[in-house]
């Protein structure tokens, strides 16, 4: 399926920009993910620090021996040291001797991993950049001040949630919950006797996540599946299914940031992905959290809703990555989707 859903990717990417789509960046969940500070020391070449000091310095900080069974997914830069000047976003063009690297490593299983790189490549993609997903939708989602009070962002997918929490500026740590929007159509699916493919389109259409809001003059149509009877159902009635299991997730999601050691929230929660769209998710999710809350939704035509958060930030954050490390662009017609 993940292969599939590739190559029906590219198809669709190739079709609206006439471009040939040979090389992809690729995020990685954080399931099974482990996030630890590391450090990374070498000697300046020639007294200026150039851009070769500064791979190499990272090289150092990316050099530190993995446990069996895990791959290396990212290190990100926190601050640069050079000789005592310390906090140096970037350090190229300061002079010295020593030049230090404060980073996070971020890695995965071996196995995720490879399975998800071999979908890309199977689907004849070559893989340009690999990027941690909670970094690339906090990138997106979370403004600079959030990032710095300790901000919660929970992207609710389809068939799994991410929790990612943010303090002093950076990523602190992130968990998964195996569940999500599709979670929520099963749950209309089983309840109102319908097909899958009708309880999604009931849930867009008429879904509402929060009971008091809800309308209770509202009301829809299902076709009972495998029988010619049509009952009608109101969107309160609707909530009532949802509601019950989006605030599962939330429960999920609070007992995650517990196990992150997370006490308070000072900068609030911040939902996106595909169900932060549904209605009176934000009150629902402000009623159990106790916390303000608020839905990021990417401001670009044709993504203007929750669920491209994770694209969006991905395309924003490897193009970010490519400026900061100089990387060549390529002299072909390539392109990075």
């Amino acid at each position: 399926k993940t292969l599939q859903s590739v190559q029906e990717a590219t198809v669709h990417a190739e079709r609206m920009t006439g471009y040939k789509v040979e090389r992809a960046v690729v995020s990685i969940s954080a399931h099974q993910a482990d996030i630890q500070r590391v450090r990374g020391v070498v000697t300046v070449t020639n007294s200026e620090v150039t851009n070769d000091d500064l791979h190499r310095v990272m090289d150092s900080a990316s050099s530190y021996k993995l446990p069996e069974g895990r791959d290396l997914v990212n290190v990100i830069p926190i601050e640069f040291t050079v000789d005592d000047c310390e906090g140096i976003p970037d350090p190229r063009g300061m002079i010295g001797v020593r030049l230090e690297v404060d980073a996070m490593m971020i890695t995965t299983s071996a196995t995720l991993m490879h399975n998800v790189l071999r979908c890309v490549e199977r689907a004849g993609i070559d893989i340009h950049q690999i990027y941690f997903q909670p970094l690339v939708v906090g990138h997106a989602a979370l403004t600079k001040d959030e990032k710095y009070q300790g901000t919660a962002c929970i992207d609710i997918g389809g068939s799994s949630t991410t929790i990612s929490y943010y303090e002093e500026g950076i990523l602190q740590d992130a968990r998964v919950v195996p569940l999500g929007g599709d979670n929520i159509t099963q749950d209309i699916s089983i309840v109102l006797k319908t097909s899958t493919t009708q309880a999604e389109y009931i849930k867009k259409q008429y879904g509402h996540a929060y009971y008091k809001d809800a309308s209770d003059q509202e009301f829809f149509e299902v076709q009972i599946e495998g029988t010619d009877t049509v009952e009608q159902y109101s969107q309160r009635y609707l909530s009532e299914i949802m509601g019950a299991r989006l605030v599962e997730i939330i429960e999920f999601a609070i007992d995650a940031l517990a196990q992150m050691g997370v006490k308070d929230l000072p900068g609030g929660v911040v939902l996106t992905g595909g169900s932060a769209r549904s209605e009176g998710i934000a009150p629902l999710t402000r009623q159990v959290m106790q916390t303000r809350v608020r839905i990021y939704t990417p401001q670009f035509i044709s993504v203007r809703e929750p669920g491209y958060a994770a694209a969006v930030g991905l395309i924003d954050y490897a193009t970010q990555q490519d400026n900061f490390y100089r990387r060549p662009a390529t002299t072909t017609q390539q392109q990075d989707v």
